[in-house]
């Protein structure tokens, strides 16, 4: 009836089918499905108990999801996907699809957390059990978060790091003594850090290790090191080598002794190349002077390892050893003493002058084979007056000729020789006359007399001194006469005895058998002095 109705509270009814399309509706109706509307009596109608009509069946959406991706950081955003990263949701009870497409992409290629996407197609979608994918709208994307894990870098000291011993482990480094590995193509980096440590500080084959840290590295070109898990040590094969020490000889000299050999002391090397607090001495005694001659000369010693001592904490495979050593040296002049022999006589004639001969000197120190002739002539006696002198003669390099095989710059030669030397008092005439004759003037003559010998004197002349030797006096009597040549008025000075004046008796020469006497006058007409002189 008009103004008259109801609604229908049936929340339910039943498509012909379940899938996707235009499909019959029923739905089951009972009194209680009708609410009837203001002024409307529903038992005044007959209730239906069923409704139909055309209905539809849309596809349902399912959503598709990413999780659970992730890689190693390869240089590029592309995914690799399994089914088993997608999800879908929006299936029908027990109904189900599983994706196949399995290239995504990440939003970056670097390194972290990054979003995923994939675009999927129908051929994407493999539905499972008996679902049937026309009653879904497939989804065309799917997105999430993903992960793209740094690159692991693998790192190694490499080139061999070597050094010559220095006492320490401490190894240094270049760039190019790293390799890193693990670089995407056309990415990659330097290590600079320049300092490693060896395993040991003796020479040898040593590892070396480094610790890096991210300051360490410098990236080439595009590279982010961030894309990278950086090494933070790194090892490989290094070596020490045995550090090369050099030596010379220093402070080292003898005398000339014709031979080229040299006594060497720990003390004449010097090593220099060790390590700080070690040491080492040589024992090696035996050097060659690379001339047996005097002068500055090279010395040289061959050296042995039996010839090196190590000291405290001191290793010798540490090093080098030289072989020889070589360095400056001196061979001093050998010094020679030269002296007059053969007592050089002459007779009085009021000089100094005195004639030498080469058999007047004899020089010593001369190394065995060697030796040398003086040519010097000329020498000096200390006085002029008769009797026991010295001679020396003053020398010069041109007064000696060397001897066959002798250098004589090889010697200090002397500069003087002395020795004993001689004047004679030549005889004067019998009786000496009282005249001032020359031959007066300069002799000493001996007479003998029964008992009584006497020693007559020339002329005198004040401060002026006399020597004579006499022949066969040791009977020498306690008592003798000193005679003069008449002075100022026949007068004579008499000593131990009568005065005689004016003997004539004969003249003895004096001989070579020596007992001395020295006569002096002290003024011209005062008593002479005499003491007896030593033979």
């Amino acid at each position: 009836m008009a103004g008259q109705g109801a609604t229908v509270t049936e929340s339910q009814g039943v498509y012909a089918q379940a899938n996707v399309g235009l499909h019959l509706v029923t739905a089951n109706l009972d009194a209680g499905d009708f609410n009837a509307a203001s002024g409307t009596n529903l038992a005044n109608y007959v209730l239906p108990t069923s409704v139909n009509g055309l209905g539809r069946i849309d596809p349902a959406v399912l959503i598709a999801r990413l999780n659970g991706v992730s890689k190693t950081y390869d240089g590029d955003a592309a995914a690799a996907l399994t089914s088993g990263n997608y999800t879908l949701t929006g299936f029908a009870p027990g109904e189900g699809a599983v994706v196949t497409e399995t290239a995504g992409a990440y939003g970056s290629p670097n390194a972290g957390l990054r979003t995923v996407s994939a675009v999927l197609e129908a051929g994407d979608f493999t539905a499972t059990g008996s679902t049937l994918l026309s009653n879904y709208v497939l989804p065309a994307t799917a997105d999430g978060l993903g992960r793209i894990d740094k690159a692991p870098l693998a790192a190694a000291i490499v080139g061999g790091p070597a050094k010559a011993y220095d006492g320490t482990t401490t190894a240094t480094l270049t760039s190019a003594n790293y390799q890193l590995t693990g670089f995407v193509s056309g990415e990659g980096a330097e290590v600079t850090r320049t300092t490693g440590v060896y395993d040991d500080k003796n020479a040898g084959a040593r590892t070396v290790t480094a610790d890096l840290a991210t300051a360490d590295f410098a990236p080439g070109g595009a590279t982010l090191l961030d894309n990278y898990v950086l090494p933070t040590s790194v090892s490989g094969a290094g070596r020490i080598d045995p550090k090369a020490l050099t030596v010379v000889l220093t402070g080292i000299s003898k005398t000339y002794d014709a031979n080229t050999g040299a006594t060497l002391t720990s003390g004449n090397y010097v090593l220099t190349g060790l390590a700080s607090g070690e040491s080492m001495a040589i024992g090696q005694t035996v050097g060659v002077y690379d001339s047996p001659n005097a002068g500055a000369r090279s010395v040289s010693a061959t050296l042995g390892t039996t010839d090196y001592a190590a000291g405290a904490s001191t290793l010798l495979s540490n090093y080098v050893l030289p072989t020889a050593a070589s360095g400056a040296g001196t061979i001093n002049r050998a010094p020679l003493a030269a002296v007059i022999i053969g007592n050089p006589t002459k007779d009085y004639d009021g000089n100094t002058t005195a004639s030498l001969t080469s058999g007047n000197y004899q020089l010593t120190g001369f190394i065995g084979g060697q030796g040398a002739t003086v040519t010097e002539t000329a020498g000096a006696y200390d006085s002029a007056d008769p009797g026991a002198r010295v001679v020396t003669a003053l020398l010069g390099g041109d007064d000696y000729s060397a001897d066959a095989g002798t250098l004589l710059s090889n010697y200090d030669l002397p500069t003087s020789a002395s020795g004993p030397g001689e004047i004679v008092a030549p005889p004067g005439p019998p009786g000496c006359p009282t005249a001032r004759a020359d031959a007066c003037n300069t002799v000493f003559n001996l007479a003998r007399s029964v008992g009584n010998p006497r020693f007559y004197v020339p002329y005198p002349v004040a401060g002026g001194l006399y020597q004579g030797r006499t022949n066969g006096l040791g009977d020498l009597p306690s008592s003798f006469e000193i005679s003069l040549p008449v002075i100022e008025g026949n007068e004579a000075v008499i000593f131990g005895g009568a005065p005689v004046a004016n003997s004539t008796e004969d003249v003895l020469l004096l001989g070579d058998r020596q007992t001395r006497w020295s006569l002096r006058f002290v003024a011209r007409s005062a008593p002479l002095e005499i003491s007896e002189a030593q033979p």
